[in-house]
């Protein structure tokens, strides 16, 4: 689970990463808000690329459960 203290976030604000995902989701949901108000969820199965500038959640009471490449965004 990240939180603050993750390597990721280090030197982040909870209020904005910003830094890009690039993301397989297994299991939960979750939702993106971009700073611009622009907002995507993700289930099960889906593929994701959430720019730099969002706050993200989980959405209902199901762990959240999934792959995070990373840096590899930047490659996209």
């Amino acid at each position: 689970m990240a939180d603050a203290n993750d390597p990721l976030l280090v030197g982040e604000t909870l209020e904005a990463v910003l830094i890009p995902h690039f993301l397989y989701m297994i299991t939960g949901h979750i939702a993106m808000q971009m700073t611009g108000g622009t907002q995507a969820d993700f289930g099960p199965g889906d593929i994701g690329l959430v720019p730099a500038g969002h706050v993200g959640w989980v959405v209902g009471e199901e762990s959240c459960v999934l792959i995070d490449f990373g840096a590899a965004s930047s490659n996209v």
